[in-house]
């Protein structure tokens, strides 16, 4: 637990072209809150705790990068070179973000190598690891730490999708529909060979217990190309700026990795529909993924 004192973190505008400002976060009675920027104004009460959503860059103090644990942890991408952290929220962009580090830092050293296809695990270890989270967060305490969510209707989509799909579905019956999976993912899940780790809340790789974040910035998956210019605005380094535009956001593939939803979408539409009623009870089982990132309902 953190100390109890309120840890308050001026906003303060990024050293780039772009003038970001940093969301203030602040800890206060064993918990964490944001605050935006009108908030810092003439005035303002330097207690006021308010909650808006973390979207975009977070500014925190080198005790809660230390001491910050998220409340699951799985695989995460790290540079020593480029000095960052990459968690990996399953089912939000994680693999073709993956893909795209190793397309810009490995695809040649790869293909020398006579891997057509590297893994971000074998690719050039020395330039990238793949890690725990929890490890990296607490072994590279200074690097630069960034993630991206998605709306939590186009993730449950890519969910179930992956989940149902014949490669990873269990012989011996049909697949859960999508309102078995939507209101109980674990359970129907079983039906399935997927790391249960697919059906986690996008909050549980973000946040520790006690609601603060360990990432310093997060992105949308739907605002991806806005958002990853602001990482890469961060990181300040020609190599990965020409990476992006060489690869865009699919690196050497050229396609998603993960099109699970996209091709369930096409194939049988209605089996991956949402109703309102439906996104309600999804609204009920992950409130958090909704209110701390900013997305509304998607059905109307």
């Amino acid at each position: 637990m953190m100390d109890s004192r309120i840890l308050l973190f001026l906003l303060l505008p990024l050293a780039s072209a772009s003038a970001e400002f940093v969301i203030q976060v602040v800890e206060k009675d064993g918990t964490c809150c944001t605050r935006p920027p009108a908030a810092h104004g003439a005035g303002g009460d330097p207690n006021l705790c308010l909650q808006i959503p973390y979207h975009g860059f977070l500014n925190r103090s080198v005790a809660v990068k230390r001491s910050g644990r998220p409340m699951t942890s799985y695989d995460c991408t790290v540079s020593h070179k480029y000095k960052f952290v990459f968690p990996h929220i399953y089912k939000s962009g994680g693999s073709s973000l993956k893909n795209w580090f190793v397309s810009v830092l490995c695809d040649g050293i790869a293909k020398k190598r006579g891997n057509n296809h590297p893994s971000i695990k074998t690719a050039c270890p020395w330039e990238i690891l793949s890690t725990g989270t929890c490890m990296a967060l607490s072994r590279f305490p200074d690097y630069f730490v960034f993630a991206f969510v998605r709306h939590p209707v186009n993730r449950t989509i890519s969910q179930y999708s992956m989940m149902a799909h014949p490669n990873f579905l269990r012989s011996g019956g049909p697949a859960p529909s999508l309102e078995e999976f939507v209101h109980m993912p674990h359970v129907a899940g079983r039906q399935s060979r997927l790391n249960p780790g697919h059906y986690r809340n996008q909050k549980d790789f973000l946040f520790t217990r006690n609601g603060c974040p360990v990432v310093d910035f997060i992105g949308h998956l739907e605002n991806y190309e806005a958002d990853f210019r602001k990482v890469l605005n961060r990181l300040d380094s020609q190599d990965l700026w020409d990476g992006f535009e060489k690869y865009g956001f699919y690196g050497h593939r050229g396609e998603d990795p993960n099109i699970f939803g996209t091709h369930r979408k096409q194939e049988n539409p209605e089996s991956v529909r949402f109703t309102k009623e439906l996104e309600q009870r999804l609204y009920e089982r992950c409130p958090d993924d909704y209110r701390l990132f900013g997305f509304q309902k998607a059905i109307q």
